[in-house]
């Protein structure tokens, strides 16, 4: 087999974009793109709905700047979730601090009690 052919009908991840795969076709691979909202699972050779696989959530991103690079969790007030290379990554603000979504920075805790019920790691 040369360099860069392939066997037929093989087929592989994108190493850089969950959400596409490339199959052999004629001795080269070409590339496809999984329906949106689905990403390519290699250990099953198909596209599925985002889900945690192995430990890991394969839910894709886009990164950018403002609130679409981050969410919010959803169960505490201190964590939040940034998009990096594609995928969303968990993080915590300092202690006594909670992400202001609005703001999309950690900010002191809120007058309020609003979202003292959903902080879990934060010394109060």
């Amino acid at each position: 087999m040369s360099e860069g052919s392939c066997t037929e009908d093989t087929i592989q991840a994108d190493k850089q974009d969950r959400t596409a795969y490339q199959i052999c076709s004629d001795g080269k691979f070409e590339s496809y793109s999984c329906p949106y909202g689905l990403v390519y699972i290699p250990s099953k050779r198909r596209c599925e709905r985002d889900s945690v696989i192995d430990g890991e959530r394969y839910e894709t991103c886009k990164e950018s700047g403002g609130p679409t690079g981050y969410r919010a969790d959803p169960n505490d007030c201190h964590k939040f979730y940034q998009c990096a290379h594609g995928k969303w990554v968990s993080k915590a603000c300092p202690d006594k601090l909670y992400w202001n979504m609005e703001k999309t920075t950690c900010d002191w805790l809120p007058d309020d009690d609003s979202c003292k019920n959903r902080i879990t790691h934060v010394l109060l």
